[in-house]
C-alpha cells in the first residue's frame, strides 16, 4: 500500500490524521494494550507483532497493521529499526 492510499484509507475508516514515527533497532516492549485502536503503515525497516498471545508476524515496508483497542500485543523492531505512519481512533 502506498502512503497516499494508506492516508485516504485511514481517514475513510475514521482514524485521526497519521503521524510519522520510528523505533530504534532492537527496540522491544512486553505485552501491553492501548485505550485506542491503531492503524499502521510500515514505511521502512521491519517490526514483529504478536497479538493475543498468538505467533509473531513480521511486517515490512508497504504492510499495514491494525491493533484494536485493549488487544494484548507485543512489538519488536527489526535489526535496522522500523519507520511507520500511525493513526489512532
Amino acid at each position: 500500500m502506498t502512503e497516499d492510499e494508506y492516508r485516504a484509507d485511514a481517514l475513510a475508516k475514521g482514524y485521526d490524521e497519521p503521524n510519522a514515527k520510528s523505533l530504534d533497532a532492537g527496540w522491544a516492549v512486553d505485552e501491553h494494550t492501548h485505550d485506542r485502536s491503531f492503524y499502521l503503515l510500515i514505511t521502512g525497516g521491519e517490526v514483529k507483532v504478536a497479538c493475543d498471545g498468538g505467533p509473531e508476524q513480521t511486517y515490512r515496508t508497504g504492510d499495514t497493521i491494525v491493533v484494536e483497542a485493549h488487544q494484548p500485543h507485543t512489538e519488536y523492531a527489526g535489526p535496522e529499526g522500523v519507520q511507520f505512519l500511525v493513526a489512532g481512533k
